[in-house]
């Protein structure tokens, strides 16, 4: 009786967030606002088909597709919707693998190793891999430097010559927060614009990393000299082997000091066989989208360009993630310095990037089963340390 009652209240519950959020799919459909396509050059759906297309996705799923447009559905001749992940499927699958491991009798997490920035450049530091250094941390009104070991006020900032920093908060996500610091004579620039100490200290009190500024390799400077482009790799344990699952260049544009796609940054695809870039890269819906064929800064084609590096980050992401086997799939951001890759985050959370053409739902899931549990111990590791 209990079952049925539950499974009663998950039907009401599912039905009633199809009704709340009808409107918002009619929105997507028939504002101009929203209804803006990648694919002008294409045949393009009806608006009361695309409306009909969302409004399956919303009952088959339980979400507005905000990617609707990015995905190319709106194409008459574009990418089978049936091929792709739903976010809310993909997220409780990645979750579910990542936020428990089972070694022998016992059971833990390993997420905080990657949530924490600071803990993770320290995890980093200890086992070899280069990664930005930690200059200092900030908590309350207190500056914790690392090299030498001492503790001072905000006022110290000031006293550093030739600081070039990038400040992000401990647990942060999507850019969010982060800025360059630097020092110009006595005065303290963020991102460039005059910042009083005081006015730092609030915004770092509330729990920041500074870390040293990444150099990155000149012809990626070339493109885009504001920001330090990353690739996004995620690998996934299978527990046969660690795979690369997806591969893409982020880069910021418009002058931005972030690469994040979630900022307003560009993505596209870096091909796993050559390490060059395809032809389209994309922005994020919700900050105006857009595809380009060259960076609209530098105005370089992104088609054919060579990431430097590309196989020695790929190589060194999937080392590394045999280190870290308590996590099941993550997602690197790596940044390409002058001599070689340089890791800056390692995401549990990572995001899925499906692009036009490249639906991942067969590939996800060879990789990571749904086998229809919700909780934990989906993750256990065997005695060779694979999952």
């Amino acid at each position: 009786m209990l079952t049925i009652l539950r499974a009663l209240r998950r039907r009401c519950r599912k039905i009633a967030f199809i009704l709340t959020h009808v409107g918002e799919a009619l929105r997507m459909a028939y504002d101009p606002a929203l209804n803006v396509t990648y694919f002008a050059d294409e045949e393009l759906k009806s608006k009361p088909r695309i409306f009909l297309d969302l409004l399956w996705w919303l009952v088959r799923f339980g979400e507005v597709n905000a990617y609707y447009f990015y995905y190319g559905f709106d194409r008459k001749r574009g990418a089978r919707m049936e091929e792709y992940i739903d976010y809310p499927n993909f997220k409780r699958i990645r979750n579910r693998y990542n936020s428990h491991v089972t070694i022998g009798r016992h059971a833990t997490s390993y997420e905080c190793i990657l949530k924490d920035k600071f803990v993770f450049s320290q995890v980093l530091k200890a086992l070899g891999f280069p990664t930005p250094a930690v200059m200092a941390f900030c908590l309350g009104d207190r500056v914790h430097w690392t090299a030498p070991r001492r503790i001072t006020g905000y006022d110290e900032l000031g006293n550093v010559e030739r600081l070039d920093a990038f400040c992000k908060p401990f647990l942060g996500e999507c850019a969010e927060g982060a800025f360059r610091l630097t020092v110009d004579g006595k005065k303290l620039l963020r991102n460039g614009a005059e910042i009083s100490i005081e006015e730092l200290r609030r915004i770092l009190r509330e729990g920041y990393i500074i870390q040293e500024y990444v150099e990155q390799h000149p012809r990626l400077m070339e493109m885009h000299a504001n920001s330090v482009a990353t690739l996004r790799l995620v690998t996934i344990n299978s527990g046969k082997e660690i795979a690369l699952f997806e591969s893409c260049l982020k880069m910021g544009a418009g002058g931005i000091v972030v690469s994040n796609f979630a900022a307003g940054g560009l993505i596209g695809e870096a091909d796993p066989a050559t390490g060059k870039l395809v032809k389209n890269f994309y922005g994020k819906p919700t900050h105006g989208g857009g595809k380009a064929q060259k960076h609209p800064d530098s105005g370089i084609v992104f088609e054919g360009f060579e990431v430097p590096f590309y196989f020695e980050a790929v190589a060194m992401a999937k080392e590394l993630h045999r280190r870290l086997y308590g996590l099941r799939s993550i997602g690197w951001d790596i940044a390409i310095g002058p001599d070689g890759p340089i890791i800056i985050e390692g995401n549990d959370n990572w995001e899925l990037t499906q692009t036009p053409l490249t639906g991942m739902r067969k590939s996800f899931y060879s990789l990571l089963p749904d086998r229809g549990m919700r909780g934990g111990g989906a993750n256990v590791l065997n005695d060779s340390g694979t999952a």
